[in-house]
């Protein structure tokens, strides 16, 4: 059993990742959730390439049975 992230609300997780990119490069960004995530892909596109970068980064936490 794993624990879900706290929520977090859209801008603030494109200003996370933006940061972890700039300050982090060699770390992988930190885990949010699949409900918070998702939504971004429809977004502009710094909140689509936010989603995009946790997706391939494996940094998206989906509940049990609800794994894509």
């Amino acid at each position: 059993m794993s624990v879900e992230p706290p929520a977090c609300a859209g801008p603030v997780i494109v200003g996370v990742v933006e940061y972890w990119a700039r300050r982090y490069p060699h770390l992988k960004p930190p885990i949010f959730r699949a409900e918070d995530v998702m939504p971004l892909l429809h977004g502009d596109d710094a909140a689509y390439n936010a989603a995009s970068t946790l997706l391939d980064a494996e940094r998206v936490h989906f509940p049990e049975g609800d794994e894509i």
